[in-house]
């Protein structure tokens, strides 16, 4: 009975495309942003860093982290900002909409990286949201995220593997320098972590600051190794 009365809403309240706003009954996206719907690794032309996965010009390490080589062992970053994924997160994150959660965790499924599934951590531990969002919005988008790739994954789920030791102003807008201060202090690792190989989980990787910050608060409580990842990747090229 449930699913015919979700039918007959579809059909009565057709859905929007959370990329172009579109009228798309059932789904999230409209064929043409859907055709645009494919992971960074899909869609080139240049390779990416084989350490912070940003855009480069020639294989392995970018110049940036072999200047200055982030603290986390390896970055993966999912999709394009700039595409249909961005757009979701952003329905998601300041729209509180469900069904774009849902399009975000659907995608980050079927684009899981092969070097997760070939060495896979000990916990996922997803970027605690700041105090304020976690009373507005009942499901914050890294947890969505964190979760399901434990769930591919079959690993554990760690929600309380970092802290937040103060709240930040808003990062939108500022600059990579802004940023890292910022952020900077702003995580506390836990014992949960202590000894274990952990992913660290976001929605968006901008310059990774968030990450970078989140990775030395794990590696001071006792983490062995960090790997982080992003569902939406800001590249600079």
């Amino acid at each position: 009975m449930s699913k015919w009365v979700d039918g007959l809403l579809t059909l009565i309240f057709p859905g929007e495309c959370l990329s172009c706003g579109e009228l798309t009954p059932g789904e999230a996206f409209c064929p043409v942003c859907n055709s645009f719907l494919r992971s960074r690794v899909e869609t080139g032309p240049l390779p990416t860093c084989k350490v912070c996965d940003g855009r480069c010009t020639t294989p392995g390490p970018c110049g940036q982290c072999l200047l200055e080589p982030p603290p986390y062992e390896r970055a993966f970053g999912l999709f394009d900002y700039a595409g249909p994924i961005g757009d979701a997160v952003r329905a998601a994150k300041y729209g509180g909409r469900v069904e774009a959660t849902r399009a975000v965790v659907n995608a980050v499924r079927e684009a899981v990286p092969r070097g997760l599934i070939e060495s896979k951590p000990d916990l996922v531990v997803p970027i605690p949201p700041h105090r304020r969002r976690r009373r507005v919005y009942e499901m914050d988008l890294p947890q969505a995220i964190g979760r399901t790739l434990s769930d591919v994954l079959r690993t554990r789920f760690e929600g309380r593997g970092l802290s937040r030791k103060r709240d930040i102003r808003p990062q939108v807008g500022l600059d990579a320098a802004a940023r890292r201060s910022n952020i900077r202090g702003a995580f506390e690792g836990t014992q949960r972590v202590v000894g274990r190989d952990v992913l660290v989980v976001d929605d968006v990787r901008t310059t990774g600051a968030t990450l970078s910050e989140a990775t030395c608060a794990l590696r001071a409580a006792g983490a062995l190794r960090v790997r982080v990842l992003s569902a939406a990747y800001v590249d600079d090229l």
